[in-house]
């Protein structure tokens, strides 16, 4: 995943948005989750943002999911993540940190999905990506 240490900042926030939109499912970003994103996020960008800027990325997407809510969070993901390549990364980033706690809830489950929709990612290719995304919690952890 490296050709992706070089995107801008929207676009990453993007991937962001959605996988913090993930781990709020349950009102909340808890630590193990906040330690996979964070770990993801240096894996998937070849640490090409330091950890202080993946925390700014990480709080102010929280920020956005707080205030404009879950539906327009997805809904800006979906918009500024705009090719597949980068919808699939995202699709990872967002598995993993439902999978941060080992199990992925219902609730998560159906945010995935929801995501998937606005991705327009199908069933085959959704299910290749969460498996994905659990390898990469299981290394993030």
């Amino acid at each position: 995943m490296e050709q992706f240490a070089g995107m801008n900042v929207e676009t990453f926030t993007g991937i962001v948005l959605a996988a913090v939109s993930v781990a709020y499912v349950d009102g909340m970003v808890d630590t193990q989750e906040n330690k996979v994103m964070t770990n993801a996020v240096l894996e998937i960008t070849g640490g090409h943002f330091s950890y202080d800027d993946i925390q700014k990325i990480l709080d102010g997407a929280l920020a956005e999911v707080v205030r404009e809510g879950v539906e327009a969070s997805v809904a800006r993901a979906a918009k500024v993540v705009a090719d597949e390549p980068t919808r699939a990364v995202a699709m990872i980033f967002a598995a993993a940190v439902a999978w941060a706690a080992r199990g992925v809830s219902a609730a998560e489950t159906a945010r995935l999905e929801q995501l998937a929709r606005a991705f327009e990612i199908g069933k085959a290719r959704y299910a290749e990506l969460v498996a994905a995304g659990k390898e990469l919690a299981q290394a993030s952890r």
